[in-house]
Protein backbone atom coordinates (compact mmCIF):
# COMPACT_ATOMS: atom_id res chain seq x y z
CA UNK A 1 0.00 0.00 0.00
CA UNK A 2 1.16 3.34 -0.94
CA UNK A 3 1.62 5.13 2.44
CA UNK A 4 1.62 8.68 2.72
CA UNK A 5 5.43 9.07 3.97
CA UNK A 6 6.75 11.40 6.85
CA UNK A 7 10.39 11.83 7.72
CA UNK A 8 11.47 12.95 11.49
CA UNK A 9 15.09 13.71 12.02
CA UNK A 10 16.79 13.85 14.92
CA UNK A 11 19.54 14.89 16.70
CA UNK A 12 21.39 12.78 19.03
CA UNK A 13 23.45 13.50 21.85
CA UNK A 14 21.28 15.89 24.46
CA UNK A 15 18.53 15.00 22.45
CA UNK A 16 18.16 11.49 22.80
CA UNK A 17 21.12 10.36 25.04
CA UNK A 18 21.60 12.15 28.00
CA UNK A 19 26.43 11.84 26.80
CA UNK A 20 27.47 14.93 28.60
CA UNK A 21 26.18 13.66 32.28
CA UNK A 22 29.33 11.10 33.74
CA UNK A 23 29.16 7.57 33.18
CA UNK A 24 29.70 5.29 36.43
CA UNK A 25 33.23 5.44 35.85
CA UNK A 26 33.10 9.48 35.08
CA UNK A 27 33.14 10.12 31.40
CA UNK A 28 31.10 11.59 29.70
CA UNK A 29 31.71 13.45 26.12
CA UNK A 30 33.46 16.02 27.60
CA UNK A 31 35.90 14.28 29.26
CA UNK A 32 36.94 11.66 26.49
CA UNK A 33 37.61 14.87 24.72
CA UNK A 34 40.04 15.95 26.96
CA UNK A 35 41.62 12.78 27.44
CA UNK A 36 41.67 12.12 24.04
CA UNK A 37 43.54 15.78 23.45
CA UNK A 38 45.78 14.90 26.14
CA UNK A 39 46.79 11.72 24.65
CA UNK A 40 47.37 12.95 21.16
CA UNK A 41 49.15 16.35 22.04
CA UNK A 42 50.52 16.34 25.78
CA UNK A 43 50.38 18.50 28.14
CA UNK A 44 51.14 21.62 25.63
CA UNK A 45 47.70 20.70 23.98
CA UNK A 46 45.92 19.91 27.03
CA UNK A 47 46.69 23.43 28.14
CA UNK A 48 45.81 25.27 25.16
CA UNK A 49 42.41 23.11 24.82
CA UNK A 50 41.79 24.96 28.43
CA UNK A 51 42.41 28.58 27.31
CA UNK A 52 39.98 27.85 24.15
CA UNK A 53 37.56 26.75 27.10
CA UNK A 54 36.86 23.48 26.17
CA UNK A 55 34.94 21.72 24.26
CA UNK A 56 31.76 24.30 23.65
CA UNK A 57 29.97 22.27 21.20
CA UNK A 58 32.90 22.19 18.35
CA UNK A 59 32.46 20.03 15.85
CA UNK A 60 36.17 17.51 15.83
CA UNK A 61 37.05 19.33 12.68
CA UNK A 62 36.90 22.81 14.32
CA UNK A 63 38.45 22.05 17.69
CA UNK A 64 41.20 20.80 16.12
CA UNK A 65 41.18 23.85 13.68
CA UNK A 66 41.51 26.16 16.79
CA UNK A 67 43.86 24.02 18.57
CA UNK A 68 46.63 24.39 16.00
CA UNK A 69 46.24 27.85 15.64
CA UNK A 70 48.37 28.09 18.60
CA UNK A 71 51.91 29.49 18.24
CA UNK A 72 53.12 25.67 19.21
CA UNK A 73 51.35 24.43 15.82
CA UNK A 74 54.68 22.52 14.68
CA UNK A 75 55.44 20.53 18.38
CA UNK A 76 51.81 20.26 18.28
CA UNK A 77 51.97 18.05 14.91
CA UNK A 78 55.02 16.61 15.76
CA UNK A 79 53.36 15.13 19.17
CA UNK A 80 50.36 13.92 16.73
CA UNK A 81 52.23 12.33 14.60
CA UNK A 82 53.95 9.89 16.94
CA UNK A 83 50.62 9.25 18.52
CA UNK A 84 49.45 8.18 14.79
CA UNK A 85 53.08 6.40 14.49
CA UNK A 86 52.30 4.62 17.67
CA UNK A 87 48.17 4.11 17.92
CA UNK A 88 47.78 3.59 13.99
CA UNK A 89 46.65 0.00 14.01
CA UNK A 90 43.77 0.31 16.97
CA UNK A 91 42.99 3.70 15.80
CA UNK A 92 41.61 1.48 12.08
CA UNK A 93 38.81 -0.41 13.82
CA UNK A 94 36.45 2.22 14.96
CA UNK A 95 35.15 3.59 12.42
CA UNK A 96 32.71 1.73 9.89
CA UNK A 97 35.49 1.06 6.73
CA UNK A 98 34.88 3.68 4.22
CA UNK A 99 33.72 6.42 6.30
CA UNK A 100 35.94 9.07 7.94
CA UNK A 101 39.19 10.52 6.67
CA UNK A 102 41.60 8.25 5.70
CA UNK A 103 43.87 7.38 8.19
CA UNK A 104 47.52 8.74 6.42
CA UNK A 105 49.97 10.89 7.29
CA UNK A 106 51.73 12.82 4.40
CA UNK A 107 55.26 14.22 3.40
CA UNK A 108 55.80 17.31 2.18
CA UNK A 109 55.86 21.22 3.60
CA UNK A 110 52.82 22.23 1.98
CA UNK A 111 50.25 19.53 3.28
CA UNK A 112 47.89 20.41 5.81
CA UNK A 113 47.52 18.05 8.65
CA UNK A 114 44.23 18.91 9.80
CA UNK A 115 42.30 16.49 8.76
CA UNK A 116 44.11 13.25 9.91
CA UNK A 117 44.40 14.87 13.48
CA UNK A 118 41.01 15.28 13.29
CA UNK A 119 40.21 11.90 12.19
CA UNK A 120 42.88 10.79 14.78
CA UNK A 121 40.83 12.73 17.96
CA UNK A 122 37.60 11.43 16.95
CA UNK A 123 39.01 7.91 17.31
CA UNK A 124 41.02 8.02 20.32
CA UNK A 125 37.56 10.16 21.69
CA UNK A 126 35.16 7.27 20.61
CA UNK A 127 37.58 4.28 22.36
CA UNK A 128 37.15 6.06 25.55
CA UNK A 129 33.38 6.61 25.01
CA UNK A 130 32.70 3.03 23.01
CA UNK A 131 34.03 1.06 26.74
CA UNK A 132 30.99 3.53 28.82
CA UNK A 133 28.00 2.06 27.12
CA UNK A 134 25.63 0.02 29.31
CA UNK A 135 22.50 -0.58 30.73
CA UNK A 136 23.11 2.92 32.80
CA UNK A 137 24.78 4.99 30.58
CA UNK A 138 23.84 6.54 28.11
CA UNK A 139 20.49 7.48 29.82
CA UNK A 140 17.69 7.88 27.05
CA UNK A 141 15.54 10.66 27.60
CA UNK A 142 12.13 10.33 29.30
CA UNK A 143 9.06 10.11 27.32
CA UNK A 144 11.25 8.86 24.09
CA UNK A 145 10.13 4.96 24.45
CA UNK A 146 6.75 6.28 24.59
CA UNK A 147 7.05 8.58 21.66
CA UNK A 148 8.08 5.46 19.37
CA UNK A 149 5.37 3.81 20.59
CA UNK A 150 3.30 6.40 19.66
CA UNK A 151 5.20 6.35 16.26
CA UNK A 152 4.88 2.88 15.67
CA UNK A 153 1.54 2.48 16.21
CA UNK A 154 0.98 5.91 13.60
CA UNK A 155 2.72 3.40 11.08
CA UNK A 156 0.31 0.62 11.86
CA UNK A 157 -2.67 2.72 9.72
CA UNK A 158 -1.78 4.52 6.56
CA UNK A 159 0.72 6.50 7.60
CA UNK A 160 4.62 5.68 6.99
CA UNK A 161 6.77 8.01 9.34
CA UNK A 162 10.66 7.45 9.75
CA UNK A 163 13.12 8.24 11.66
CA UNK A 164 16.54 9.98 10.98
CA UNK A 165 19.85 10.98 13.13
CA UNK A 166 21.86 14.15 12.05
CA UNK A 167 24.64 14.01 14.72
CA UNK A 168 27.96 15.26 15.15
CA UNK A 169 28.37 12.12 17.17
CA UNK A 170 29.89 8.88 15.32
CA UNK A 171 28.04 5.71 13.63
CA UNK A 172 29.60 3.16 15.46
CA UNK A 173 28.46 4.62 18.90
CA UNK A 174 25.02 5.61 18.17
CA UNK A 175 24.18 1.85 17.08
CA UNK A 176 26.05 0.39 20.03
CA UNK A 177 23.64 2.75 22.25
CA UNK A 178 20.12 2.00 20.35
CA UNK A 179 20.91 -1.99 20.89
CA UNK A 180 21.66 -1.82 24.40
CA UNK A 181 18.19 0.30 25.05
CA UNK A 182 16.58 -2.09 23.29
CA UNK A 183 15.03 -0.07 20.67
CA UNK A 184 15.71 -0.43 16.72
CA UNK A 185 18.24 2.12 15.50
CA UNK A 186 17.03 4.32 12.61
CA UNK A 187 18.29 3.16 9.72
CA UNK A 188 18.89 6.97 8.32
CA UNK A 189 22.12 8.10 9.78
CA UNK A 190 24.29 11.27 8.84
CA UNK A 191 26.75 11.37 11.37
CA UNK A 192 30.56 13.37 11.39
CA UNK A 193 31.73 9.97 10.18
CA UNK A 194 29.86 10.67 6.70
CA UNK A 195 31.23 14.21 6.57
CA UNK A 196 34.94 14.08 7.53
CA UNK A 197 35.69 11.81 4.68
CA UNK A 198 33.35 13.41 1.81
CA UNK A 199 35.72 13.96 -1.36
CA UNK A 200 35.47 17.63 -2.70
CA UNK A 201 31.78 18.27 -1.62
CA UNK A 202 31.58 20.27 -0.15
CA UNK A 203 34.81 22.12 -0.10
CA UNK A 204 34.50 23.93 2.37
CA UNK A 205 35.13 22.13 5.89
CA UNK A 206 32.03 24.82 7.38
CA UNK A 207 29.95 22.94 4.88
CA UNK A 208 30.38 19.77 6.34
CA UNK A 209 28.81 20.51 10.23
CA UNK A 210 26.06 21.72 11.88
CA UNK A 211 24.06 24.07 10.74
CA UNK A 212 25.26 23.53 7.22
CA UNK A 213 22.13 22.30 5.11
CA UNK A 214 24.00 19.88 3.56
CA UNK A 215 23.85 17.62 6.66
CA UNK A 216 19.79 17.63 5.91
CA UNK A 217 20.14 17.48 2.10
CA UNK A 218 22.07 14.51 2.95
CA UNK A 219 19.49 12.54 5.18
CA UNK A 220 17.03 13.84 2.51
CA UNK A 221 18.89 12.03 -0.03
CA UNK A 222 19.22 8.81 1.77
CA UNK A 223 15.48 8.73 2.48
CA UNK A 224 14.99 9.10 -1.08
CA UNK A 225 17.54 5.68 -1.39
CA UNK A 226 15.64 3.98 1.28
CA UNK A 227 12.36 4.32 -0.57
CA UNK A 228 13.53 4.12 -4.23
CA UNK A 229 16.22 1.18 -3.82
CA UNK A 230 16.39 0.33 -7.62
CA UNK A 231 16.90 2.32 -11.37
CA UNK A 232 15.75 5.38 -10.36
CA UNK A 233 15.82 8.62 -12.65
CA UNK A 234 16.73 11.94 -11.95
CA UNK A 235 13.30 13.40 -12.68
CA UNK A 236 11.67 10.96 -9.96
CA UNK A 237 14.78 11.88 -7.35
CA UNK A 238 13.85 15.71 -8.23
CA UNK A 239 10.06 15.83 -7.72
CA UNK A 240 10.83 13.52 -4.23
CA UNK A 241 12.76 16.00 -3.18
CA UNK A 242 10.83 19.13 -3.47
CA UNK A 243 7.24 17.74 -2.86
CA UNK A 244 8.59 15.71 0.29
CA UNK A 245 10.10 18.74 2.21
CA UNK A 246 7.26 19.87 3.67
CA UNK A 247 6.88 16.25 5.33
CA UNK A 248 10.36 16.59 7.50
CA UNK A 249 10.77 17.96 10.80
CA UNK A 250 13.97 18.56 13.06
CA UNK A 251 14.17 17.53 16.79
CA UNK A 252 17.62 18.56 18.46
CA UNK A 253 18.72 20.62 21.60
CA UNK A 254 20.89 23.16 20.30
CA UNK A 255 19.04 26.86 19.40
CA UNK A 256 21.54 27.63 17.70
CA UNK A 257 23.45 25.18 15.50
CA UNK A 258 20.24 23.10 15.20
CA UNK A 259 18.00 25.51 15.02
CA UNK A 260 19.66 27.25 11.97
CA UNK A 261 19.91 23.97 10.67
CA UNK A 262 15.74 23.51 10.61
CA UNK A 263 15.62 27.32 9.53
CA UNK A 264 18.11 27.28 6.21
CA UNK A 265 16.45 23.52 5.57
CA UNK A 266 12.90 25.41 5.62
CA UNK A 267 11.48 22.91 7.90
CA UNK A 268 9.59 23.66 11.00
CA UNK A 269 12.05 23.27 14.44
CA UNK A 270 11.47 21.05 17.85
CA UNK A 271 13.57 22.45 20.37
CA UNK A 272 14.07 19.74 23.33
CA UNK A 273 14.90 22.64 25.65
CA UNK A 274 15.34 20.51 28.81
CA UNK A 275 15.99 23.42 31.41
CA UNK A 276 13.21 25.90 30.02
CA UNK A 277 16.38 28.14 28.44
CA UNK A 278 15.27 31.59 27.06
CA UNK A 279 15.00 31.34 23.62
CA UNK A 280 17.79 34.51 22.08
CA UNK A 281 18.66 33.16 18.41
CA UNK A 282 15.39 31.09 17.12
CA UNK A 283 13.73 32.06 14.11
CA UNK A 284 11.52 30.19 11.58
CA UNK A 285 8.13 27.58 12.48
CA UNK A 286 9.63 26.44 16.30
CA UNK A 287 8.64 25.28 19.18
CA UNK A 288 10.07 24.34 22.24
CA UNK A 289 9.24 21.30 25.01
CA UNK A 290 11.09 19.86 28.05
CA UNK A 291 9.69 16.28 27.99
CA UNK A 292 9.18 13.82 25.47
CA UNK A 293 5.91 12.73 26.92
CA UNK A 294 4.49 15.90 25.71
CA UNK A 295 5.44 14.84 21.86
CA UNK A 296 3.90 11.72 22.84
CA UNK A 297 0.63 13.36 23.79
CA UNK A 298 0.41 15.71 20.85
CA UNK A 299 1.25 12.95 18.45
CA UNK A 300 -1.22 10.58 19.92
CA UNK A 301 -4.26 13.41 19.83
CA UNK A 302 -7.06 12.41 17.15
CA UNK A 303 -6.68 15.47 15.53
CA UNK A 304 -2.88 15.44 15.11
CA UNK A 305 -3.29 11.34 13.54
CA UNK A 306 -6.15 12.93 11.35
CA UNK A 307 -3.58 15.31 10.11
CA UNK A 308 -1.14 13.30 8.88
CA UNK A 309 -3.61 10.78 7.31
CA UNK A 310 -4.90 13.84 5.28
CA UNK A 311 -0.92 13.76 4.47
CA UNK A 312 -0.85 17.87 5.55
CA UNK A 313 2.52 19.44 6.11
CA UNK A 314 4.45 19.55 9.21
CA UNK A 315 4.30 22.93 9.02
CA UNK A 316 0.26 22.32 9.38
CA UNK A 317 0.80 19.74 11.80
CA UNK A 318 2.39 21.43 14.57
CA UNK A 319 0.56 24.65 14.37
CA UNK A 320 -0.96 24.30 17.63
CA UNK A 321 2.51 23.81 19.08
CA UNK A 322 3.55 27.59 17.87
Amino acid sequence: MNYIKYLIVCDFDRTWADTFSPSPNGIDVNKAYTYAVQSIFGEAGLEVYAKMGGLQNKAPVELIETILLSEDREYLIKKAKKFFQENNNFLKELIPKGKGFPLEWQAGHFWNPNGVITEILVRKKLQYLMGEIGKSWPCLYQGIREFLKAISEMNANEIDIQLAVISSGHEKFIQKVFKVWGISCPKILVTDDDMRGRNGYPKEMSARIKPSVTLFDLAHLKWFHSIYKVNTNQLQLVRFLMESRKRMIYFGDDPIKDGKLAEVACVPFGWFNQDKRLNSSLAGEFFSFNDWQIMTEFFSKKNTVKAFEEGKSFKEIIQPLL
